[in-house]
């Protein structure tokens, strides 16, 4: 296969996740907005020992190594609020600060990718051993 054509099914993979990921959110979103999870992520902002949110990793795409990597690499679904001291585990690393998030990745307990020489990129070594994503408002680090 040609460059051109190794680019275009790349860009045409990347746009139909991208799809799905906007699907799944807004079917996600109706979901916590019927179960009650909506309101308890707003609640969260409020309360010190349950600011941090942990979200299951579904799934994950990224088209190269060369791109950071964002939530919006990611299919996320809820699993649980949980202090902020939570983040301090060996096997979490940040991946990005937004305006009003902190955004941290937990990996596999046997790779944590910040230890392993394996991985160039310590965002490359998110992506392959991610399990969960801990978002956290910023106001949770006063």
């Amino acid at each position: 296969m040609g460059e051109l054509a190794v680019l275009t099914v790349g860009l045409i993979k990347l746009i139909s996740y991208k799809l799905l990921v906007a699907i799944f959110n807004l079917c996600r979103n109706v979901v916590w907005l019927y179960n009650g999870t909506s309101s308890e992520l707003e609640k969260s902002k409020e309360n010190y020992s349950t600011s941090a949110h942990k979200l299951h990793i579904v799934s994950k795409y990224y088209m190269d190594n060369i791109h950071p990597v964002s939530t919006t690499n990611f299919i996320l679904s809820h699993e649980e609020f949980v202090h902020p001291e939570y983040v301090l585990k060996d096997t979490i690393t940040l991946l990005q600060i937004t305006k009003d998030l902190a955004i941290f990745v937990e990996s596999s307990s046997d790779k944590p990718p910040a230890s392993s020489p394996e991985f160039g990129f310590l965002f490359v070594g998110q992506m392959e051993t991610g399990v969960k994503l801990i978002t956290m408002p910023l106001p949770s680090f006063k």
